[in-house]
Parts: structure tokens; sequence; C-alpha cells
């Protein structure tokens, strides 16, 4: 059973969690990539390692993010107030 935050200082703390697992996962990802593509091709430009860094690192935290205030909006009780 999951327990929604009754104040939004909670909604706070659990959207910075969730931004922080965020990060985490950008960074995982990030380098899963760099990875991946140095097996493919061997050795890479300095320009395709900063792309796949700032391409794959925002693109995960733009959706993580994303989510992320989702549940901030829901959890916070605003959206209720609508209502």
């Amino acid at each position: 059973m999951t327990s929604t935050p009754q104040r939004p200082v909670d909604a706070r703390v659990a959207f910075r969690r969730l931004m922080a697992w965020t990060g985490g996962a950008a960074v995982v990802t990030i380098m899963g990539a760099l990875i991946y593509l140095g097996m493919q091709d061997g050795e890479m430009p300095w320009h395709m390692i900063l792309a796949t860094i700032l391409g794959v690192g925002f693109t995960v935290l733009l959706g993580g993010g994303l989510m992320a205030l989702v549940f901030l909006s829901a959890n916070s009780g605003q959206d209720d107030e609508v209502r």
C-alpha cells in the first residue's frame, strides 16, 4: 500500500528523491550508451562522446523530471482543490 504525502513539504521531499534516482539512472544510461558505442566503433571522436552524454543525459533527465512533476502534482493535494 502506498502512502501519499499529506503536506506539500513531503511532496517536495519525494520529488527530490525521485530526481536523485533519475540522476543516477541518467549516469548509468550514459555509461551504458558510451560502452555500447565504444564496442561498436572502437575509438570515438570527442564530439561523439559529448553528443552522447548530452543527448542521452538530457533525455533521461527530462523524462524522469516530467514523471516526478506528475507525482509531485498528484501528491501535493493541489489537484484536489480544483475539483
